[in-house]
């Protein structure tokens, strides 16, 4: 949470101390139409991607305030803009001199308080990759398949088609993103509105309102979505809740604490070491196959019926008062206009069945 802090400190500073000196570092058009990919590696500062019809072209600004001109002034004579083709690739980078990536050095004693800003017109047919570290990326309403790269940085997207995101220590706030690919570890993701999400994490977290299709693997992470339509989640020693999967979903767990509040239509759920709570929704019939071993779970019927069959071995089984209990089926009914088809494999640990 302290490299989360420190990023949104840095957007808090972008957006209050640099409107007092600005030095350009490079301006540049190229011509799009022999480009199918561009390259950008930068850091320190911040990249702003936008869509153009025909032009590829990038500035780069070094920002500061004047309280900190005399430092950055010679921070500045130490940093080069470079560009090179390579077949139908254009490659811009950033280029430090070693003794400004020094612990003791002027940029690293002014890393919050300069800024690199990168400002990209990129035409629809070109892919762009962007390498940021120590900063941040923004991408607006733009077609363009974007490849991102975050170490201790961060993305910001809005309404973007389709992203690719890799990190180590990164942030993701994004909205509207029709497909969003990210793998790494050490992340934070705040997402809205994504239709696709497809995920590879470790050791982060992730709070969504909601995906149309979310595929996850889950490593030490905490997980949790609003409605989804599918889903499928593979997770080991981590948190997983969904309010709401509507379709489809598949999940096998391992040391993991899930709560799904409304099971959808059909379901698949293996589960070694966790703990799982379950609920039914009102007026949705569904068909639950679960295998389960040294684990505990909970179904909540909110007023519906259940038909059950099942081999148990070394489990606790708890059917609501007044069931039809035999020794692999069980049948519990009640007047409504929902319930749950159930087909289990359990061995050790407890499965309760609640009204």
């Amino acid at each position: 949470m302290k490299l989360i802090a420190i990023i949104f400190l840095f957007a808090l500073c972008f957006t209050t101390t640099f409107a007092q000196h600005k030095e350009q570092l490079f301006f540049k058009e190229f011509p799009a139409e022999k480009f199918n990919h561009l390259m950008v590696s930068t850091g320190y500062g911040r990249v702003f991607l936008t869509s153009s019809v025909d032009q590829l072209g990038a500035q780069v600004m070094f920002l500061f305030s004047e309280e900190d001109a005399p430092k950055a002034v010679g921070i500045m004579d130490k940093i080069s803009i470079t560009h090179v083709t390579r077949n139908d690739s254009l490659f811009i980078t950033t280029n430090f001199n070693e003794k400004l990536l020094k612990e003791d050095s002027d940029l690293m004693d002014l890393a919050n308080d300069v800024v690199i800003e990168y400002r990209v017109k990129i035409p629809p047919h070109i892919t762009p990759h962007v390498h940021q570290h120590h900063g941040q990326v923004f991408t607006g309403s733009i077609q363009n398949h974007i490849h991102v790269d975050l170490v201790d940085a961060a993305l910001y997207a809005k309404m973007s088609q389709k992203i690719t995101a890799k990190g180590d220590q990164f942030l993701i706030d994004a909205s509207g993103v029709k497909t969003l690919e990210v793998g790494g570890e050490h992340g934070y993701l705040v997402l809205s509105n994504v239709g696709t999400g497809i995920f590879d994490l470790k050791r982060s977290s992730l709070e969504s309102i909601g995906f149309e299709t979310v595929e996850a693997q889950l490593s030490n992470c905490s997980f949790s979505s609003g409605t989804t339509q599918r889903a499928n989640v593979k997770a080991v020693r981590s948190s997983v809740e969904f309010t709401d999967i509507r379709e489809i979903a598949s999940f096998h767990l391992t040391d993991v604490l899930f709560v799904l509040q409304k099971i959808p239509y059909r379901m698949t759920l293996s589960s070694l070491r966790g703990s799982n709570d379950l609920s039914l929704m009102a007026g949705r019939s569904v068909q639950v196959q679960h295998q389960m071993e040294s684990s505990n779970t909970s179904i909540n019927l909110r007023g519906g019926s259940v038909r059950a069959t099942f081999v148990a071995k070394k489990t606790q089984l708890s059917f609501p008062d007044e069931s039809w209990v035999k020794k692999k089926e069980a049948e519990y009914t009640q007047d409504s206009d929902h319930g749950l088809q159930l087909s289990a494999e359990l061995k050790k640990g407890t499965m309760s069945i609640k009204k």
